[in-house]
């Protein structure tokens, strides 16, 4: 109850977010805890979304050439509990020369980074294996950049790459792809 009383103290209409899991606990986990916060809850890119179709992100810019090619991470709790694998897509699909490469594994049949929740700190070898898995999934596009959005996906991720591979693929977060061409 303490947090849904800030949350509210603030006069805020919506509430924002680039954790899904966040998004998750605020939306449904509390609510099965009795706890419901009458705000609209969404994640960044469900509002970046928004303000590209209220025409209050313009985006000016072609993307650089050298993220002109990438591939998408759907981070399992937007794309299987939040039931959402095409705002991301539609922010992708408004950058000029964008060319997007879907991995054999995507939307709702995403395969796991192995950050999710609190999975990386009950097994992180399992964790480690997990990230190891999809970031190969990933490289089988033949893309070197991978977007995600969620922090800890892009954790995961991180970790499923060998030291040696660090220089050669490139993790960002959507909102790090979108400011490019602002």
């Amino acid at each position: 109850n303490k947090n849904k009383e800030l949350i509210e103290s603030t006069g805020a209409k919506i509430i924002i977010s680039d954790c899904p899991g966040c998004i998750l606990t605020l939306k449904e986990r509390y609510e099965k805890a009795g706890v419901k916060i009458e705000k609209e809850i969404i994640h960044t890119t469900q509002y970046f979304m928004k303000l590209i179709n209220e025409e209050k992100i313009k985006i000016t810019k072609s993307i650089p050439e050298e993220y002109r090619k990438i591939t998408i991470h759907d981070p399992c709790l937007i794309s299987r509990n939040l039931d959402d694998t095409e705002s991301i897509r539609n922010i992708l699909s408004n950058i000029q020369g964008l060319e997007l490469v879907e991995p054999i594994y995507n939307k709702e049949y995403t395969h796991c980074c192995g950050w999710s929740g609190t999975a990386h700190w009950a097994d992180r070898d399992l964790a480690i294996k997990q990230a190891q898995n999809r970031v190969n999934e990933l490289k089988e596009t033949g893309v070197n950049i991978f977007i995600s959005a969620c922090p800890l996906c892009e954790l995961g991720l991180a970790y499923g790459l060998k030291e040696t591979e660090k220089e050669k693929y490139n993790i960002l977060d959507i909102s790090e792809i979108l400011l490019k061409v602002l």
